[in-house]
Order: structure tokens, then C-alpha cells, then sequence
């Protein structure tokens, strides 16, 4: 139970993260960060379906 809590607060501190780096203008970075975001949430899908 506590591990898709800390799942959801860690997929929910990137996302802002991500939103702050477009904001900063590191946008090298924004682009990092959300394909390891998309790397991790199809990451949990796969497994979750086996």
C-alpha cells in the first residue's frame, strides 16, 4: 500500500519539477526528466500486466 503512495509522490514531485524547468528555461532538462517519467509510468504497466 505505502509503495504506490510513494510511487504517486515521486511521479507528482517530477511532474512539477518538469513544469519548473520549461518555466526556467531549461528545457534540455524538461525533456529529460519527462522521458523518464514516460520511461517509468509504461515501466510500472508492463509489470503491473504480468
Amino acid at each position: 500500500m505505502n509503495e504506490g503512495r510513494n510511487e504517486l509522490i515521486v511521479i507528482a514531485i517530477l511532474g512539477i519539477v518538469d513544469v519548473m524547468a520549461v518555466w526556467f528555461g531549461y528545457n534540455e532538462l524538461a525533456t529529460n526528466i519527462s522521458s523518464g517519467l514516460i520511461g517509468f509510468i509504461g515501466g510500472k504497466a508492463v509489470v503491473s500486466r504480468s
